[in-house]
């Protein structure tokens, strides 16, 4: 009999694929595994593609590079640190980073979206740069939308809120005054910006330079309170807006004081009313508010009868005092001549009638 026959032999694995670029896979754990790179602290070669922007770090994660509780900088700006590229939305969860004191983001270009209303949380803050640099926080960013009101927390902030060379537009918000500590850098140029000036900025007097404006679409008057800022000496740019009406006296007295950069009314409509300038802003026809004030004058016509029903008590007395006064005189003049002054006088003159009767002599004579 003959042996059986041998299984045949399996076919011999597949050779393995060929292990993908060292820039693909640093760029594939960059996008989709940030938090387990920085976890385990490896890092990326400066150039590469960083991924989103880390979150917040939790109690259970290794703190690597990731924000922390105790993270008091949070520095992504590309050209500081370490070149750090990262791409998409700032996280809301940065406004649990309550010991950061700096926060910056210049030149990233790749980060993209909005200021998270939470950041105002961040009440620590007191600078946009390391260096304290002009050049920090969102300069030269794609980010936009509204400046959060939130941001009036920050009161300790000191230096380097810029906001320059972004996509930021809308309002300035008055609640940026309650940074009353802001002593330089106050960067909301070359945006998008498109309110009046808040009356609020006044209270940033510790202010020494670098409080610039310019390059947006401001619009209206400038407001007098601005003339507080009496300690800048340098930059101080409102041009290039659509600011009108004159310049006020007080705002123009700190040119003296300013050795540097005094750029104000290039590229404004200051000496144009505000109402010719910006005809889509403001009305020059205030005439036709008096003129709609007839209405409120029907208004006090209608008081008017309230206030009369005091002077119908003054036209009813005058109505009596006419009959009144008649009264008056007639028994006033009636007894003064009656009583005292005629009667007496023939009543005395009954002397001199029984002197004649008494003098009988002439009598007898004829």
């Amino acid at each position: 009999s003959r042996p059986p026959a041998s299984a045949p032999a399996p076919p011999p694995p597949p050779p393995p694929p060929p292990p993908p670029s060292t820039s693909r896979a640093r760029r594939r754990l960059g996008r989709g595994f940030a938090a387990v790179l920085f976890a385990s602290r490896a890092r990326v070669a400066n150039g590469d593609d960083w991924g989103p922007l880390p979150a917040v770090c939790d109690a259970a994660c290794s703190t690597g590079e990731l924000p922390t509780a105790s993270t008091t900088q949070v520095d992504f700006a590309t050209g500081y640190s370490n070149n750090q590229d990262y791409t998409g939305t700032i996280p809301t969860q940065y406004g649990l980073l309550s010991q950061v004191t700096l926060m910056n983001f210049h030149s990233n270009n790749a980060i993209t979206g909005t200021l998270p209303s939470e950041l105002g949380l961040l009440t620590a803050m007191s600078t946009g740069n390391p260096d304290g640099d002009y050049r920090g926080f969102i300069r030269e960013t794609t980010i936009g939308g509204t400046i959060p009101t939130e941001l009036g927390h920050w009161v300790n902030m000191q230096s380097v809120l810029c906001m320059a060379y972004t996509e930021i537009a809308g309002p300035i918000p008055s609640q940026l005054g309650n940074m009353a500590n802001m002593g330089s850098r106050f960067l909301l140029d070359f945006a998008s910006l498109s309110s009046t000036i808040p009356t609020q900025l006044g209270k940033l007097k510790k202010m020494t330079y670098r409080f610039q404006l310019g390059s947006s679409q401001l619009t209206g008057a400038v407001p007098s309170e601005l003339g507080a800022l009496t300690g800048v000496t340098s930059n101080f740019e409102l041009y290039s807006n659509r600011l009108c009406n004159d310049v006020p006296t007080e705002v123009q007295a700190l040119s003296s004081g300013v050795n540097n950069a005094w750029q104000v009314t290039t590229g404004n409509d200051f000496g144009t009313l505000c109402c010719e300038a910006l005809q889509t802003h403001y009305s020059c026809s205030p005439t036709a508010m008096p003129s709609a004030t007839p209405v409120p004058t029907r208004s006090p016509a209608t008081i008017a009868p309230t206030m009369t029903l005091a002077p119908t008590s003054v036209p009813t007395t005058p109505v009596p005092t006419t009959p009144v006064p008649t009264p008056v005189p007639t028994p006033a003049p009636t007894p003064i001549p009656t009583t005292s002054v005629p009667t007496p006088v023939p009543t005395t003159s009954s002397v001199p009638t029984p002197v004649p009767t008494t003098s009988s002599v002439p009598t007898p004579v004829p």
